[in-house]
């Protein structure tokens, strides 16, 4: 799979640090190394699409839960979706989808789900 043409334009490099400045929430836990890289979103809606190098290539999204995410970052979610393993879940005002190449299994997952809450609960998001 080619490069995402959102993935290549140094000119989006200052929007980039502006979502990481969003403090977009991330797991604490992973089955594995994790290093978040931030891929695309919106500042207004405080959509972030992260990419996690994990096994494989594997994308998290969080999207406001009461709305459709905006046009750029459907846009980017339908460019990631493909070939991908989804799951969906909403915590509060958020929408979160996790896209993976490899299956998860039930415990893992809920594992990743609950080290967002226990990050939130301790001020760390």
């Amino acid at each position: 799979m080619p490069m995402p043409s959102w993935l290549d334009q140094p000119a989006n490099s200052q929007y980039k640090r502006q979502l990481r400045a969003l403090g977009a929430a991330t797991p604490h836990w992973w089955p594995g190394e994790m290093i978040v890289e931030v891929v695309g979103g919106d500042l207004g809606s405080g959509a972030v699409i992260s990419h996690l190098p994990v096994s494989g290539a594997t994308y998290l999204a969080r999207l406001p839960k009461d709305q459709d995410p905006p046009e750029g970052v459907a846009a980017t979610l339908a460019e990631i979706q493909s070939g991908h393993f989804q799951h969906e879940w909403t915590d509060g005002e958020w929408r979160w989808i996790l896209l993976t190449r490899e299956v998860l299994t039930a415990e893992d997952l809920e594992r990743i789900k609950s080290s967002f809450w226990s990050s939130k609960s301790m001020g760390n998001q």
